[in-house]
């Protein structure tokens, strides 16, 4: 059972990637994925200095705590209060304690839903104004 699950996920995924292929404007579709991707990388690295413990960490530890978030984010409702721990399971393993790692996984979380949802409520209101036909 378990092994089928996999298995569509993976056709789907597979299924996806190839879709990218038959877009119209997919060089746009990758460039501004691409930079989304960038600029989650640099909100993370940024809150890096927000602690003492956390400020010296390696650029793979980094890179590492933020995998194990995006994967807290996609498997639980947007990684609320799993994200924290699987950071902080990380930067642990680092030499980080807990408690700091914590810390840093609520600040990193908090501070990115923070701008989803300012910038999602200004897109909501700004889309139809700036979208709107001329009669």
């Amino acid at each position: 059972m378990r092994l089928g699950k996999i298995k569509n996920f993976l056709n789907g995924l597979k299924e996806g990637i190839w879709s990218i292929s038959k877009m119209e404007n997919k060089w746009s579709f990758l460039f501004h994925s691409c930079l989304i991707w960038i600029l989650y990388v640099a909100a993370f690295y940024s809150c890096i200095f927000a602690f003492e413990q956390t400020e010296n960490i390696a650029l793979s530890t980094m890179l590492l705590a933020f995998v194990a978030g995006s994967f807290a984010v996609a498997f639980t409702n947007s990684g609320f209060g799993s994200y924290p721990l699987f950071v902080a399971g990380i930067l642990s393993l680092f030499g980080v304690a807990q408690t700091s790692g914590t810390a840093f996984g609520w600040i990193t979380w908090s501070s990115n839903m923070f701008s989803i949802l300012i910038l999602g409520v200004v897109s909501f209101i700004l889309f139809p104004i700036l979208n709107r036909k001329e009669k």
